[in-house]
């Protein structure tokens, strides 16, 4: 039974292309990901952004009215 970091051939298990990842390189990878937004989750910022400004000028609007 092998490992999760270990290989079948014995060849690759010696050579340079089985390097494991450090543990600072994967933390570093999901960090630069998490701060990244991708498109769906860019587009949801924006229109939180869009809802919010329509919320507070609405408010501001029944608020002036009365």
């Amino acid at each position: 039974m092998f490992g999760w970091n270990e290989v079948m051939d014995p060849e690759l298990a010696e050579s340079d292309q089985t390097v494991t990842p450090s543990v600072e390189d994967v933390y570093a990878e999901r960090d630069e990901r998490l701060r990244t937004p991708n498109g769906d989750e860019l587009k949801r910022m924006i229109v939180g952004r869009w809802n919010l400004r329509a919320a507070r000028e609405s408010r501001r609007a029944s608020a002036e009215s009365k």
